[in-house]
Parts: structure tokens; C-alpha cells; sequence
């Protein structure tokens, strides 16, 4: 009896956590999607070319190219669990700065820690996944 009421405790734990890591993946969608809505914005509030809002649109790809291919050695050397917090508090400095951009160059960098993060989120959460599952 003391089994099962332990069992139906973890898996009611882990099922959060799988729930919740497995949105991670969800964000690289999400954060390179939801800059199409906003070009015209960003044209206009930032008086940029055509070039210029491309290159913010493609920012985030740069960071998270940057992001996905550095956080595997650093993950073994820190661990999955604390890259992926610190990968959210990035999601949550990239936002702020994106928020208070008011210029080409401020959004560049907001966009690049965004996809830093983004690319970190995207390799980190199968792996941590992985781990939980063993």
C-alpha cells in the first residue's frame, strides 16, 4: 500500500516536470513565429529599413545557433538543471530589454540574448528529459 501512494506522488511530480520541460521546445517556435506579427511594427516604431527589420527578425537565430552549440560542454560541466534556470532568467532579461528597445542596435542585442536563450531551452530540455525518464 505504502508503494503505491509513493508511486502516484512521484509520478504526480514528474508529471509536472515533464509537462513543463517539454513547453520548453515549444519556444524556439513561438519566439521566431511571433516576430512576423510585429515587422510592420518594428518598421515603423524604429524607422528601420527593410534590411535592418530582417536582421532583427534574424537575430534570434543567431543566439540560439550560439546558445544550442556552446550549452553541451557547459551542461556537463554545471549541470542541465541549473543552465535551464538560468536560460529562463535569460528569457526574462531578453523580454525586458526587447521591451525597452528604442533603437536598432538595443533590439539587436535584446533579440540575440533571446535566442541564446532559445537555442540553451532547445538542447537542454531533451537532455534534462531524458535524464528524469532513466
Amino acid at each position: 500500500m505504502l508503494k503505491g501512494i509513493y508511486f502516484e506522488r512521484t509520478s504526480f511530480k514528474y508529471f509536472f516536470i515533464f509537462v513543463f520541460g517539454a513547453l520548453g521546445g515549444l519556444l524556439f517556435g513561438f519566439d521566431t513565429g511571433i516576430i512576423s506579427g510585429a515587422s510592420s511594427l518594428i518598421e515603423t516604431n524604429f524607422s528601420s529599413n527593410i534590411e535592418q527589420t530582417g536582421f532583427i527578425t534574424s537575430s534570434v537565430l543567431i543566439g540560439s545557433s550560439i546558445g544550442a552549440l556552446s550549452i553541451g560542454s557547459l551542461s556537463d560541466k554545471f549541470g542541465r538543471k541549473k543552465l535551464l534556470i538560468l536560460a529562463s532568467i535569460l528569457f526574462l532579461i531578453g523580454s525586458g530589454l526587447s521591451m525597452a528597445a528604442v533603437g536598432f542596435v538595443s533590439m539587436i542585442v535584446a533579440r540575440i540574448i533571446l535566442g541564446f536563450a532559445v537555442g540553451s531551452a532547445s538542447a537542454l530540455t531533451p537532455a534534462y528529459l531524458a535524464e528524469l525518464a532513466l
